[in-house]
């Protein structure tokens, strides 16, 4: 059995999420479990890094998946790319070692968040920026900045998420800030690992100062590091 590694970029705008649901078949981890099933004959499994939302997009999506018969990776590759929507680009696969798991060996996950506080609206960033000038008006970069580091360090981040389970909430964060270009405001998370809606959630709080979740299109998936 071989084991195979995909660094995967997507929109997430029409997606409802990375997870696969019973009552939907249009995840990430659905779409490419099928297609990779109908190309190799084979019931594939895929595991994901990161367990993006509905409307979350990536850059640097991580997943691994096993297949009984080894096969040309650049064929594969080109394969899927030629079936998978648009909106769905497989950058790298490659074979890699039998006990890689894309999700529990991941060390550390880079998200960024991009808002647009401008008068005007940021017509060809649209969906994948919050315009969110009627809610924040003009943002102060200095004091969202400081504002995000009260998340920076090991927490407990359950009062931060939607998580409903049993396990741990304690996460460790270690880098939050913000940066401008112009109108485009991006916020950069590196931690070992987030909770259901946590940056979303912590980019809300660090805006408002209330419990405010932002807009999924903001978010992107930008690098897992291993």
């Amino acid at each position: 059995m071989k084991n195979y590694k995909m660094i995967i970029e997507y929109n997430g705008t029409t997606f409802k999420g990375w997870q696969k649901q019973g009552n939907t078949d249009n995840t990430l981890q659905g779409k490419l479990e099928k297609v990779l099933s109908e190309i190799t004959g084979e019931t594939v499994e895929i595991h994901g890094a990161g367990r993006t939302d509905a409307g979350v997009h990536a850059k640097g999506q991580v997943a691994n998946f096993h297949l009984q018969e080894e096969k040309d990776c650049g064929v594969l590759k080109a394969r899927l790319n030629e079936v998978l929507p648009k909106t769905v680009s497989v950058k790298v696969l490659e074979e890699t070692e039998p006990r890689f798991h894309a999700r529990l060996n991941a060390k550390s996950k880079t998200y960024t968040y991009r808002l647009w506080d401008g008068e005007d609206k940021a017509i060809f960033c649209e969906p994948f920026v919050w315009q969110c000038r009627g809610v924040t008006g003009e943002i102060d970069v200095d004091i969202l900045n400081r504002n995000l580091q009260q998340f920076v360090g090991e927490h407990d981040f359950k009062e931060f998420s939607r998580y409903k389970g049993n396990k741990s909430t304690v996460r460790t964060v270690f880098e939050a800030k913000a940066k401008r270009d112009g109108n485009l405001i991006t916020v950069i998370f590196t931690g070992n690992g987030f909770l259901y809606n946590q940056i979303r959630m912590m980019v809300g709080f660090a805006l408002t100062g209330e419990k405010y979740t932002a807009p999924a299109k903001g978010l992107m998936l930008e690098r897992v590091e291993y």
